[in-house]
């Protein structure tokens, strides 16, 4: 059986094709043989568009199912060390035309599930999946927000083994080898509040989505809300209107460019230019422990995203046991800086409003493993 999970976000797409033993095969030893992994561009649907967001979304598809087929992805699951090695090791191939020819009825076979930002909204969500099913050739196909991935992916995950309240939570090889087996339940059902921020931001728990309302009118801790504001600071600093950043000259290095006005000339058009701007939030937590005005926009934008989080935490007060936090998206697994501000932020606010802090809190690398994950259970169903 062909499982696919695709996470669509704002910056770009990631999709996990595996194949292996029935789900329903309780004799038979769970089994996984095949896998591959596809990458594309951005596929927030609320900001792209459905056509933009399906082409990339079925783009990682073919890419991942490709791979799978040709075995050019890396080295054979069982072979590989870790779950990163399985990811290095998929760069972008030529698809041959017999692979091609193979990748229709992988697509009629497989159960699909998709997690894509902006399709949090059921009206987004249906049409985009509207699109997707005429180019999936019949299989089964779900279609969900990118937070669902989150909470699924970190759920399927044992607490960290050495005690640490905060830990990087990546799926295990073992944890991919038993998707198929059928008494694997997800392993932690206790109260999480989920945060995405990569190029954008949302918040949200099983009661409400807190958020999350684009980039015009303000993704709170989201890369584009940070690599706006340095942006316009490295723009002030370049007029005398604003204090000097090490911000203006780590943009023009990075470009070759001689001056902002220069850098802005070459950025693309709306809705393209939010990934290279949300792309500068590199720069502001690379500098943030040495120029001021860097850390005074970590601060301020990670404050904002707190605020969010503690009204979050407010709501999930009530819940019986305890209240956990997920953290995804690339600014906050690929920036230590960000998350060590963020969490300062958000214990300070939980202390000032009397609420407990998060007993636990996991930075989700992968959420594409949820999307499997999600997949699986709705092939064990039916």
């Amino acid at each position: 059986m062909w499982l696919i999970g695709v996470d669509a976000g704002g910056s770009k797409t990631v999709a996990w094709a595996i194949h292996g033993a029935t789900p329903n095969a309780i004799l038979a030893p769970p089994v996984v043989n095949v896998w591959g992994i596809g990458h594309a561009g951005p596929a927030n649907v609320r900001t792209h568009g459905v056509e933009l967001a399906s082409r990339a979304i079925l783009a990682a598809i073919q890419q991942a199912v490709a791979a799978a087929l040709a075995r050019v992805a890396g080295p054979a699951l069982a072979a590989a060390r870790s779950v990163d090695e399985l990811f290095s090791n998929s760069d972008s191939f030529e698809i041959s035309d017999e692979v091609s020819h193979r990748i229709p009825a992988v697509l009629a076979s497989a159960q699909i599930h998709v997690g894509a930002a902006g399709a949090a909204d059921p009206a987004w969500a249906t049409a985009l999946r509207a699109r997707l099913l005429p180019d999936l050739c019949g299989g089964a196909l779900m279609v969900g927000s990118d937070l669902d991935l989150v909470l699924a992916a970190v759920r399927s995950s044992p607490c960290d083994s050495s005690g640490h309240r905060t830990w990087d939570d990546r799926p295990t090889l073992e944890a991919v080898k038993g998707l198929f087996h059928p008494r694997s339940p997800l392993l932690d059902e206790g109260h999480w509040v989920a945060v995405i921020a990569g190029t954008g931001s949302v918040v949200c728990d099983r009661q409400r989505r807190i958020g999350g309302w684009g980039p015009l009118v303000g993704d709170a801790g989201s890369g584009f809300a940070v690599g706006r504001r340095a942006l316009a600071a490295a723009c002030a600093a370049e007029d005398g209107s604003g204090p000097c950043t090490l911000l203006r000259e780590r943009l023009l290095a990075d470009t070759g460019v001689a001056s902002i006005r220069e850098w802005l000339g070459h950025l693309p058009t709306w809705p393209a230019a939010i990934v290279p701007i949300a792309d500068l939030a590199r720069h502001v937590t690379a500098v943030a422990a040495t120029d001021g005005v860097a850390a005074e926009i970590l601060a301020t934008e990670m404050g904002l995203l707190a605020e969010q989080i503690v009204a979050a935490r407010r709501d999930g007060s009530a819940a019986a046991g305890p209240v956990s936090l997920a953290l995804a998206g690339g600014l906050l697994t690929g920036h230590t800086a960000a998350v060590t501000v963020l969490l300062a932020c958000v214990d300070q606010r939980l202390e000032q409003v009397g609420l407990p802090p998060f007993v636990r809190r996991a930075r989700v690398c992968r959420p594409v493993f949820g999307a499997l994950q999600l997949a699986c259970a709705a092939a064990i169903t039916g």
